[in-house]
């Protein structure tokens, strides 16, 4: 990427993300004005999340998008909702604060070596993974690809797969809209990893802000708000992987925030912004959408137990589901008129009567099966649900659960105000936790050998998300030694969750990402120490001068840092893995590649790769497309035929699961005119002719 090419890059993202930001303020304002501090600051990052989302898809569903009308898109809605602030009228008055206790001396400390040695962690991280190119095969075969061909083509009406047998173009797709906001400025996928970082922090600071609406005080909120990123299954898809799974959580975390301050202060607008940030994560992930309607289905069983008038539960039912369906349903449209059932390849029935099919599919029986298929089979369990429990969700994970049932007993025998909105929590956290068990993916793998287990812990982190709080207002229950002895084992816990993830990530060329990280934190510490006590130093006639030539002297840093950050990562991008790879690379713009075969899981999945470093290759899989379901051709005529309609390039064969010296469609190839160019263990890459 050319410094032309990374600055106008630069100035579409800035101005997008930047709109979206001023949209979601505003709205804020429209919808709920009271909010103050950390609250405030949520609600405008879930409708910002929300304006990001609208400029993408909005335009995509005209077939239109492009980051020319992603700008304008963005542009409209900050207007409409600055639109809207103005006609909401004056503010109401500002809440008043929560009485929490003060943290105590023990307290911070505690806080301060969680926050610190995880903040020291996922710096690091960051330095180690932002000049590498994305590995992870769900990152690689299908999300990455999937949003290089709606960058390609504009449009979401469109399932575009690029593995035999296996739908995932059906997915919800929030969250790969979140990913095309930091690729779509560039055509360049160097700062994607970028989003899932600011979602991971949005989701800390939502169960840190629920925490303190319980009503503990702020030390003790900090550290379970770090216990939960410690968990593995939270961090791992962040820190090391890259997948869809961080604007679920934040989403799901700030809806809890508000459902719980709407418990307390009855205000619609917070019941609207619950809304946005539950209907984000409905439309992210396949277990978000199982999982949303959960949450929905005990907090509207907790009113009704509570009773309250079944007028009001009705009317807060519908308005929170309207709005989780319009921030997050648009996926189950486009899979009805696309694919033909909303929840492909799912097959929906009622009393027998079949309303939505879809083919069968080997590898989705496969990789779906459940734990619950498994319930009554010690031997699975001790081999492998467990061993995944342990390395998915470590000693965090299970002081979580620790923590949620403590909560649960105590509001069920005490007096606590917070009682019915923690006993609400728990119910929510449980019956998560008991769908997590019927979830298909959560015993993936051979027949009694679910080897998918342990990367599929995720699907329980909604429950985990719920329960973190939980623990808080736990230790804020129980005398002040209690209290120090929970922050103590939560502090535990937190070391063993970042060790077990450092197992995950690092390797011994880590150590320069450390010492990186610890210079960063030091720097914000000093800042923050010492920053307001040099500033009441200097002449208030002066000061503004001086925090704008700070101001710009960062901005010229992170300017500067990124464009040496994308320098490194696209000399060196999918540089060595193979030479289909690199020929991906140096094709000329609107080369046309076919993949053909399959492949094996030693390496890195092909698709993404061969869209080359500015999404100008034109990647398609060379096989039928039946009923939503991709296959590879079993015979040369129609595979020539295919080669033929496609006029493609470039032809990249996989050699097999277990690869072999030959296969099929290299001969199908030949016989077709292509030559073959280049081999590795994995991939045959061929050509066309002249």
């Amino acid at each position: 990427m050319s410094a032309g090419d990374y600055f106008v890059g630069l100035a579409f993202f800035a101005a997008t993300v930047g709109l979206a930001v001023l949209a979601g303020a505003r709205g804020q304002v429209a919808i709920s004005a009271g909010l103050r501090s950390t609250p405030r600051m949520l609600a405008i990052a879930a409708l910002a999340a929300w304006a990001l989302v609208l400029a993408h898809l909005l335009p995509a569903v005209l077939g239109l998008l492009s980051r020319e009308s992603a700008l304008i898109a963005a542009a409209a809605l900050a207007l409409a909702a600055h639109l809207a602030a103005r006609r909401a009228g004056a503010p109401p008055a500002a809440e008043a604060g929560l009485e929490t206790p003060r943290s105590d001396a023990a307290s911070i400390a505690i806080a301060a070596l969680a926050a610190g040695a995880l903040g020291v962690f996922v710096f690091a991280s960051l330095y180690l993974r932002a000049p590498l190119a994305p590995s992870n095969t769900d990152a690689l075969a299908f999300h990455l690809p999937g949003i290089g061909r709606l960058i390609q083509t504009g449009t979401v009406w469109r399932v575009d797969q690029f593995i035999p047998g296996l739908p995932t173009a059906q997915y919800p797709q929030n969250g790969d809209l979140l990913l095309t906001s930091a690729i779509l400025p560039w055509l360049n996928d160097a700062f994607v990893r970028l989003v899932n970082y600011a979602f991971l922090g949005i989701a800390a600071t939502a169960v840190f802000a629920t925490g303190r609406e319980l009503g503990a005080a702020r030390a003790t909120a900090v550290i379970f708000a770090a216990l939960i990123v410690s968990v593995p299954a939270v961090n791992v898809p962040v820190t090391d992987t890259l997948m869809a799974d961080a604007p679920l959580l934040a989403g799901l975390a700030t809806g809890a925030l508000f459902l719980t301050r709407h418990a307390r202060t009855g205000r619609s607008g917070e019941l609207v912004i619950a809304g946005v940030a539950l209907g984000i994560a409905f439309g992210t992930k396949w277990y978000g959408v199982t999982g949303i309607p959960v949450v929905i289905g005990v907090w509207v069983a907790a009113m009704l137990i509570g009773r309250l008038p079944w007028r009001l539960v009705a009317r807060r039912l519908l308005t929170v589901s309207a709005i989780v369906l319009l921030a997050g349903g648009f996926w189950l449209v486009r899979n009805l008129i696309e694919s033909g059932d909303p929840f492909y390849p799912a097959r929906v029935g009622f009393a027998g009567v079949n309303l939505f099919d879809a083919p069968a599919f080997g590898i989705v029986e496969q990789t779906g099966r459940t734990i619950a298929d498994y319930f009554w089979r010690p031997e699975i369990w001790k081999d492998y649900f467990l061993p995944a429990f342990e390395e998915g969700l470590s000693i965090a994970g299970l002081a979580l659960v620790a923590g949620a049932a403590g909560a649960a007993v105590l509001a069920f025998r005490g007096r606590s105000p917070q009682r019915a909105v923690v006993l609400t929590s728990a119910a929510a956290a449980l019956a998560l936790a008991v769908v997590y068990l019927f979830l298909p993916g959560t015993a993936g793998g051979a027949l009694d050998a679910p080897s998918l287990a342990t990367p599929n812990t995720r699907y329980l982190v909604p429950a985990l998300i719920l329960a973190a709080p939980l623990g808080a207002w736990v230790a804020a229950q129980v005398p002040a030694r209690w209290r120090i002895a929970i922050e103590l084992v939560a502090l535990i816990a937190i070391a063993d969750g970042i060790r077990q993830s450092f197992e995950v990530m690092f390797t011994s060329a880590a150590r320069n990402s450390f010492i990186a990280a610890f210079g960063l934190l030091g720097l914000a510490l000093a800042a923050w120490r010492f920053g307001p006590g040099l500033l009441a130093r200097v002449a208030p006639a002066r000061r503004p001068a001086l925090i704008a030539g700070v101001t710009a002297a960062l901005t010229i840093v992170l300017v500067a840092g990124g464009y040496a950050i994308q320098r490194r990562y696209n000399d060196h991008r999918y540089e060595g893995l193979d030479p289909s790879f690199e020929a991906a690379a140096a094709a000329a713009p609107g080369t046309r590649i076919g993949l053909a075969g399959n492949w094996s899981l030693d390496g890195y999945p092909p698709a993404w790769p061969l869209f080359g470093p500015r999404i100008d290759n034109e990647v398609a899989y060379v096989g039928p497309l039946a009923d939503g379901k991709l296959s590879e051709y079993r015979a040369r005529a129609p595979f020539a035929e295919a080669l033929r309609d496609g006029d493609y390039d470039l032809l990249v064969i996989g050699l097999g699961q277990v690869p072999k010296p030959h296969v099929a469609e290299e001969r199908w190839a030949r016989a077709a005119g292509y030559q073959e160019v280049a081999r590795s263990e994995r991939l045959a890459l061929y050509a066309e002719p002249g």
